[in-house]
């Protein structure tokens, strides 16, 4: 269904993203020991580095710098500027390889430069020796996908209701009437011309009736406004999706898990008019917004709890899935909104995308307390109503796969960028 996208439930594909030479998790700090005894911290965030320390890592830069070298072999040339490769190794493409460009520089920040460049031309040699690169899966039938800024950690799923009878039909695409033939487009224009006609004639037949029985039609039209609001009502369905992919196995060795996304799913009752059913306007109810904690777990979609969120709660929730400058923040949101609009927004998220789960909010009974019957109308619900599928689930996995990996290789270019900075 994806062509020659990448699948993410294996481990193999996972762990493919962590370099060879140097690790990807959170290093809050990294130790080094001198000759003296000393030891001196490197932060990840901010590099505090002293005119002592320059003594000290000449040492360390010698062997690491023939690893880094070593590595880098293969895909090195005499050329000055590297082979670009998703658009970061033009970060670097000023710099050159001479040492004349780097003598400037502190011995750490040239070996880790180096170590930088190395592991960009790893991610390439990779994805040419595999021959399948990170791409983009399509977008399920039905569901469309929002816009996101190049820095954003999360993407937006939504899947509108269908349109109601009488309602006018949006096409699929730009190019839908155009590919279609002039017998088919005559055909709607004289079915169109035909239901106008009939529509005028009940109008004119009602006109008729309202003159000669008022009490009657006043009857009619209250049965048809009963009717109406019995009509079902399709849910509106919005995906938040966060780059939180994890591998518990990595630290927790027990655990036999090697592919973990999770996923919120946020279902409001969605009218013609006001949101009560099929042009019947109706006042919102809190048990009309839903959110559904889901996760693919080893490629299997499971449901992990069921929640109900007051309509302020989804608009909060919905506002910030729907920021396409940046990511979630505190400067963002209050430079944007209203001060109080500001403070809902983000109490309601933290920096990672997370939701602030409210310490008074019900989360729902323990899914596996709950009877079979109960479960399994869940999961039909999820599935049939909602429209959350196993391709929605591979979908969102594929495309977690393939924002990370442009997340970590401009990563990867940022930070040897900084460093070769003089």
């Amino acid at each position: 269904m994806f062509g020659a996208a990448r699948r993410i439930s294996s481990s193999s594909s996972l762990r493919r993203r962590v370099p060879t030479t140097v690790g990807r998790g959170a290093f809050p700090t990294m130790t080094l020991n001198s000759a003296g005894g000393e030891k001196e911290e490197l932060s990840c965030a901010f590099f505090f580095v002293s005119c002592s320390m320059a003594t000290s890592c000449r040492r360390a830069s010698s062997s690491t710098s023939s690893t880094a070298a070593a590595s880098a072999a293969p895909m090195s040339s005499a050329s000055a500027t590297t082979k670009s490769w998703n658009n970061n190794d033009l970060l670097f493409s000023s710099l050159g390889s001479s040492s004349s460009s780097q003598q400037n520089l502190l011995p750490s920040e040239t070996q880790l430069f180096d170590v930088c460049r190395a592991e960009l031309r790893a991610e390439e040699l990779r994805d040419a020796v595999e021959g399948v690169p990170a791409i983009a899966p399509m977008v399920p039938p039905g569901w469309s996908m929002e816009p996101r800024s190049t820095n954003s950690n999360y993407f937006v799923l939504t899947r509108h209701p269908p349109r109601q009878r009488g309602t006018k039909a949006s096409s699929s695409s730009p190019t839908e009437d155009e590919d279609e033939g002039t017998v088919m487009s005559s055909h709607r224009k004289f079915r169109s011309r035909q239901q106008e006609e009939i529509e005028r004639m009940e109008r004119d037949l009602l006109a008729r009736r309202a003159s000669t029985s008022s009490s009657s039609q006043q009857k009619k039209q209250q049965q048809q406004q009963a009717a109406l609001r019995l009509l079902p009502v399709a849910p509106s369905v919005q995906i938040f999706c966060p780059m939180r992919t994890i591998d518990p196995s990595l630290h927790d060795s027990s655990v036999d898990l090697c592919e973990w996304t999770g996923f919120d799913v946020l279902v409001r009752k969605q009218g013609g008019v006001g949101g009560g059913g099929a042009g019947v306007a109706e006042p919102a109810r809190s048990t009309d917004v839903i959110m559904f904690s889901m996760a693919s777990v080893n490629s299997e979609l499971r449901l992990r709890s069921v929640q109900v969120v007051s309509p302020n709660q989804a608009k909060t929730a919905i506002s910030v899935s729907r920021h396409i400058s940046d990511s979630p923040g505190r400067e963002s949101t209050v430079f944007a909104t209203s001060p109080a609009a500001a403070l809902e927004v983000v109490t309601a998220f933290d920096l990672t995308g997370e939701y602030y789960r409210d310490t008074q909010l019900y989360k729902g009974p323990l899914l596996s307390e709950l009877s079979k019957p109960m479960q399994e109308e869940l999961r039909n619900y999820v599935h049939n109503a909602l429209g959350v599928t196993a391709e929605v689930r591979e979908f969102i996995a594929q495309m977690l796969f393939v924002l990370e990996q442009e997340a970590y290789t401009a990563w990867l270019a940022q930070i040897g960028h900084f460093c070769s900075r003089k």
